[in-house]
């Protein structure tokens, strides 16, 4: 094992489904390290734009999707190279479905979720959901996504079949990540 230096303020992190790269937000230097797993060498190190945060990786393996101040950026995982920003209120957490179809992004500026559209790269949905998202995660099945909101110290179901708050689970104090047990 070992350690790999990274831009300065770590804090999103995503392995492709191969487990071949290891992806890496850099907070504070608006950049995206990736590693080599088989050498532990960052290979590349793409500027993002401000305040990346949360990073996920589609099935396929071929796009990164980093969370910035911004909206969302997504990046051919070919090249390293960022494509356009998909405008957003400020983003934290994201997640991709299981089918690659779909990122929800969690916008903290505006308390919603952003569902975006992947052969598009386009907004389809906006639900509402708690003050403060923090995080998201999905259900292997699709049928769902669930929402950190730190602000209201709340979980928010979405149902992805409509792009719909169906519930609000209380929770203790701040909320900040969010898993699913498979």
């Amino acid at each position: 094992m070992g350690t790999v230096t990274v831009g300065s303020g770590p804090l999103g992190i995503a392995v492709n489904p191969a487990g071949t790269r290891v992806y890496v937000a850099h907070f504070n230097s608006g950049t995206l390290s990736v590693i080599d797993t088989s050498t532990n060498n960052v290979i590349a190190s793409p500027g993002v734009g401000t305040s990346p945060q949360g990073v996920a990786v589609n099935p396929a393996g071929t796009v990164v999707y980093v969370t910035t101040f911004a909206g969302t950026v997504p990046v051919n995982a070919t090249n390293n190279t960022p494509g356009p920003t998909i405008a957003g209120s400020n983003p934290m957490g994201v997640v991709v479905n299981p089918a690659g179809t779909f990122v929800y992004a969690a916008n903290q500026g505006n308390n919603t979720v952003q569902v975006i559209n992947t052969s598009t790269n386009t907004v389809t949905a906006n639900p509402g959901v708690g003050s403060s998202p923090e995080a998201v995660a999905i259900l292997p099945d699709n049928s769902k996504v669930f929402v950190a909101n730190s602000g209201t110290n709340t979980v928010s179901v979405i149902d992805t079949g409509t792009n719909t708050v169906i519930g609000n689970i209380p929770v203790p104090f701040g909320p900040i990540a969010v898993a699913i047990r498979p």
